[in-house]
């Protein structure tokens, strides 16, 4: 629904909320194995355009670190996920996993948005 623009960032955000906490919980605990909830009812291709949706909500403030990193480790785990190019994977790995990547900063997320929406989806 956020992808087809039926609903707001902020509304994605009170969707998975309670998700998110789930799993910036089990981020924290060694060991432990991280929930990701998907609901797989439609095939969704992901576009520049998509990922640019994404990283401006994350930079003015609707998504926290932790619902890009839930959002983007959702699409990656998702069989109906369908990526129009093997950039748009390699690049939107590098926004989650913050032990292995690094924090995801707005000056990286504004750095990504500037380049990947020069490129053709």
């Amino acid at each position: 629904m956020f992808f087809n623009k039926l609903i707001s960032s902020s509304q994605m955000k009170n969707l998975i909320i309670h998700e998110v906490e789930n799993y910036k919980i089990s981020l924290r605990t060694k060991g432990k194995s991280v929930p990701i909830y998907l609901i797989e009812d439609e095939e969704i291709i992901i576009t520049n355009v998509d990922v640019s949706l994404i990283l401006n909500a994350y930079i003015d403030e609707s998504f926290t670190d932790f619902d890009l990193y839930y959002i983007i480790d959702a699409m990656l785990l998702s069989s109906k996920m369908i990526f129009d190019n093997e950039c748009i994977v390699d690049l939107i790995e590098t926004f989650t996993d913050p032990e292995i990547n690094g924090m995801f900063t707005k000056d990286k997320a504004k750095e990504v948005l500037m380049q990947f929406t020069l490129a053709p989806s």
